[in-house]
């Protein structure tokens, strides 16, 4: 482990007891820490300044209202870390409570239009960006068996007439992983929103699209809490079965690598299903 949580709450006064490890990688431990101060989410990395993010955008977050986790220590010595107060609840799903459902649309939409959100500000386009997911994206799925050669050709012709709609966007501040377990749900409510640390300028539609990468069902009840006018929602449309496509693929090779083997594959029948289903959902 890349550092002892232990010793690191002992440090910040917590008087910790016991903790379990929810995630341990060779740059990265999450665990949640019982304490004498209460249960407490522990997050550490070996990266200089990693959780910085998170506080960043907890403050951010915090200042507009919306249910993030109290920050209760952070730190750069030994190794990168942040302590915040553990939130009890379950994730969301489509059996969470509709009202759940329709509340996470809200919040998402107050996150996107967050009144003090930064600029985008990277050095090349949003649709320069999504070229570059694209192409470090399709290697990897064309190299997994059954993929047409052809396949790669559609998805690369379908992304260059989408391509004058996406260098329209990026306007939005976005949770970018918003994935359903990181909102908790505790009787009919939201409770938390959780893990923001790589929320940043982007586009509304790809956090949509990652609500939807396994659960279309809970995606139209997030949406119906999220609203917008007509025009808002024709663009969401055009724009949601590309992201949806990405972020499977970006699901699929994450899980593949790091994380669960059967998580990638749903993944990736999740795109054939769609491709049977609609003769061609994005490729």
């Amino acid at each position: 482990m890349i550092c002892d949580p232990l010793k690191i709450a002992a440090q910040a006064q917590l008087r910790p007891q016991t903790y379990t490890v929810i995630v341990e990688r060779a740059d990265r431990v999450v665990a949640k820490m019982e304490t004498a101060h209460g249960p407490m989410l522990f997050k550490a990395s070996t990266v200089a300044d990693d959780m910085t993010w998170d506080a960043i955008n907890i403050g951010r977050l915090s200042a507009a209202d919306l249910p993030v986790p109290t920050i209760i220590a952070q730190g750069e010595q030994p190794v990168s870390y942040i302590m915040l107060r553990w939130i009890e609840g379950d994730a969301l799903t489509s059996a969470s409570p509709l009202a759940a459902q329709h509340e996470a649309g809200r919040l998402l939409r107050r996150v996107h239009y967050l009144a003090d959100r930064p600029p985008y500000a990277r050095g090349y386009t949003w649709d320069a960006w999504m070229t570059g997911w694209l192409n470090a994206a399709l290697p990897w799925w064309g190299a997994q068996p059954g993929i047409m050669p052809q396949w790669i050709d559609r998805v690369w012709r379908n992304f260059e007439r989408m391509r004058p709609l996406l260098a329209t966007r990026g306007t939005h501040f976005m949770l970018q992983d918003g994935r359903p377990d990181h909102f908790l749900v505790r009787g009919e409510r939201i409770v938390g929103l959780i893990d923001v640390h790589d929320a940043q300028p982007g586009d509304s539609a790809m956090d949509l699209g990652v609500i939807g990468i396994f659960d279309n069902r809970l995606l139209e009840n997030v949406r119906a809490g999220y609203k917008g006018d007509a025009v808002e929602k024709q663009t969401l449309d055009q724009l949601l079965p590309f992201y949806i496509f990405l972020r499977r693929l970006a699901a699929a090779e994450w899980h593949a690598k790091f994380g669960s083997a059967v998580i990638s594959q749903k993944a990736l029948a999740l795109t054939f299903a769609d491709r049977k289903k609609n003769n061609g959902d994005f490729f």
